[in-house]
């Protein structure tokens, strides 16, 4: 069993072609996810296999410092 880590997931596509996400970001810019302190955002790809799904960092971002 893996360590959680807090993560938000912004879309599950069921596609090969790109999609533009934000239709689907546009109707949650007002939401509000309380404070946190946040080191660093990852950008994680996964694809779901037979055997449970498969993750790859695609690309980090340092926030402020630390």
């Amino acid at each position: 069993q893996r360590e959680y880590r807090p993560h938000i997931t912004l879309a599950r596509l069921r596609s090969d072609k790109p999609v533009d996400i934000g239709a689907f970001l546009t109707p949650l810019e007002n939401l509000e996810f309380g404070a946190s302190y946040v080191r660093d955002l990852v950008l994680i790809a996964s694809e779901l296999t037979k055997d449970g799904p498969v993750y790859r960092v695609v690309r980090r971002f340092a926030l402020g410092e630390g």
